[in-house]
């Protein structure tokens, strides 16, 4: 009789192996998958100016001489040689486009805590 016992291994043993295969398997499985990736957000872009806002900057280029006629609110090629030829006196990158540097040297820009517009010199 002690050959028939030998000869089935015990319950324990298939159990046991089987357990070690499963955690095998999850953890093989864990080891393939991608890390997680928060996603990052962008900043806000800049909105486009208003009618109004172009309107207002193309008055200060009138006001200083760098452009002709009633401002329209209208960012036309007029308005970007008008810019273009005030960024190129003002030393700056003379692109045409609407620039804070460009903006606080036409007394556009922000405002400082004392309530007075910021200049370059």
């Amino acid at each position: 009789m002690g050959g028939l016992m030998a000869a089935a291994p015990p319950p324990m043993a298939k159990k046991t192996t089987a357990a070690v295969q499963s955690k095998s398997k999850a953890a093989a499985v864990k080891t393939n998958r991608r890390p997680r990736v928060k996603a990052v957000a962008t900043p806000p872009r800049q909105a486009i100016p208003t009618s109004e806002r172009y309107k207002e900057i193309q008055e200060s280029l009138i006001s200083k001489g760098y452009m002709q006629g009633p401002a329209n609110g209208v960012w036309d090629q007029n308005a970007m040689d008008a810019m273009k030829k005030f960024q190129q006196d003002q030393n700056l990158d003379p692109t045409g486009k609407i620039t804070s540097r460009a903006l606080i040297n036409l007394g556009l820009g922000s405002k400082d805590e004392s309530g007075t517009t910021a200049t370059s010199k």
